[in-house]
């Protein structure tokens, strides 16, 4: 694998400060992704089965209402981190749907490669929480400005 890949997996927001010997075990564990254009890596609703570190391309977080409006979240750029409730609660299923807005590779990790992994570096879920709480404050600050700013 790359240097460059692997400095992008090592400064994202799942695997920071995860030690030299069990970083190695986080590359073994990984899986490459690819997807063309407007391709899926997955959809709204499917099984929580894997998350992501985007290594190349961009991929937009889109929500579906259930009157087929589509919601976009966010834009994914290279090193950061989708798909996290896969190791949180896999069972929920997926909340957004991650879409490539251009031909993207990410490297996937399956849920009970990550729980390993968890179990080895407990960084890993400090980093993951860290992840959500990032999530959470967003939101947060959405919701206040829509319910306070001027239109």
């Amino acid at each position: 694998m790359e240097k460059e890949v692997q400095e992008l997996v090592h400064q994202s927001n799942l695997f920071r400060d995860v030690s030299p010997e069990v970083f190695t075990q986080v590359l073994d564990a990984s899986v490459p992704r690819s997807v063309e254009e407007d391709g899926f890596f997955f959809m709204q609703g499917d099984p929580a089965t894997h998350a992501y570190v985007l290594v190349e391309g961009r991929v937009k977080m889109i929500q579906i209402t259930p009157n087929g409006q589509q919601i976009v979240l966010r834009i994914m750029t290279p090193g950061q981190t989708y798909g996290g409730i896969a190791l949180l609660n896999p069972q929920a299923g997926y909340p957004a749907t991650a879409q490539a807005v251009e031909n993207s590779t990410a490297l996937a990790w399956d849920t009970a490669q990550l729980r390993e992994l968890v179990e080895k570096e407990p960084s890993i879920s400090l980093n993951v929480m860290s992840l959500m709480h990032g999530y959470i404050s967003e939101l947060q600050d959405r919701q206040k400005a829509l319910v306070t700013d001027r239109v």
